[in-house]
């Protein structure tokens, strides 16, 4: 389901609400998935020491880098899938993917309902054509519902 932008309606919402009621009564498997960035800059701020003992720190001058963890819940899956990606891409998430599938207790050409957000990785070209191939059905929650993300 494609949404109409930012401000996503109250006829979108409930439309959301009932395919997702659908898919749960349907007794369908389905998993919630969701994924978190973090930098790792290197930043001195302060130091526990004294006023009068400077203490000089060497740093690197490169920024550092990145880090996503993927995770994935859902009663169908065998434990909790997280894995770790460089930043949130569409490579990292088809990765993601692959080890959602191993942890998958159905069977290998089963459909798999994913709820996530509209995080390119998710929606573009690469990571929807990789969901289509493997049998995960996208069910994009729609913005600014996080009543849907839980």
């Amino acid at each position: 389901m494609k949404y109409s932008g930012f401000k996503v309606t109250e006829q979108e919402r409930w439309e959301y609400a009932r395919m997702l009621k659908n898919v749960i009564d349907g007794d369908r498997a389905l998993i919630y998935v969701d994924e978190s960035s973090f930098n790792a800059w290197r930043r001195i701020n302060k130091t526990w020491a004294p006023k009068y003992n400077v203490i000089n720190l060497p740093q690197q001058d490169s920024r550092g880098h990145g880090l996503t963890v993927y995770g994935a819940i859902g009663t169908c899956l065998k434990k909790a899938v997280f894995t770790l990606g460089e930043s949130t891409n569409p490579e990292g998430y088809c990765a993601f993917l692959r080890e959602v599938r191993k942890q998958f207790i159905g069977r290998a050409d089963e459909e798999i309902y994913v709820v996530a957000d509209g995080h390119k990785a998710h929606s573009g070209r690469l990571g929807s054509a990789y969901m289509i191939e493997n049998n995960f059905i996208y069910l994009q929650t729609p913005g600014y519902t996080p009543q849907f993300n839980s």
